[in-house]
């Protein structure tokens, strides 16, 4: 059994058997996580009776999104790798290239008036902040829900990449933490 936890932007969790296909999913609109987080997780196990003694490894998304979301499930995946249980992480501008799709852009909004761009083909890959971008995504542009709904639909696939990686990545924020906090 593994364990997926996505705080990013709200909360998105989800136990998976050992093919990685989906036993439970949830998404919560809950925007404070660490009002309900453990809840939840608490929640999920006890509705397969299982503990964490049952769970043979996690999955969480390091980024990028919102800070304290990140830093609450980082603070997570800490606690379970003390009970010896494996941890894997992704970032979500990675997951339409990990299932194969060959060139694209994943927008999300970066607070502070700017969106975050990650641009993929081939050949290479670009990041950049820009100025905040509104309205419609269209269809070939990813964002948070839709790499999401990769996720989800695509689970065996792409969680047997994560595992071959066998790391947990360093959180990936918007911005430097110096540039991120620094005073108006």
């Amino acid at each position: 059994m593994y364990l997926y936890l996505d705080t990013t932007e709200k909360i998105s969790i989800g136990l998976l058997d050992e093919k990685f296909n989906w036993i439970s999913y949830l998404e919560s609109e809950e925007k404070v996580v660490s009002k309900v987080v453990h809840t939840l997780i608490n929640n999920i196990l006890e509705e397969r009776s299982l503990s964490f003694d049952d769970l043979k490894g996690a999955f969480f998304s390091s980024g990028p999104g919102s800070y304290t979301g990140m830093r609450v499930s980082d603070g997570i995946a800490k606690v379970f790798k003390w009970h010896n249980i494996a941890i894997y992480s992704f970032y979500h501008f990675d997951v339409p290239r990990l299932l194969d799709v060959p060139s694209g852009a994943w927008i999300a909004k970066a607070f502070k008036g700017e969106s975050f761009v990650f641009e993929w083909n081939q050949s290479s890959t670009s990041k950049k902040l820009i100025k905040e971008i509104d309205g419609d995504i269209d269809n070939q542009v990813f964002n948070h829900d839709k790499t999401k709904k990769l996720i989800k639909e695509n689970s065996e696939v792409f969680f047997n990449q994560i595992i071959s990686f066998n790391k947990y990545l360093d959180l990936y924020y918007y911005r430097e933490l110096e540039v991120e906090f620094q005073r108006s």
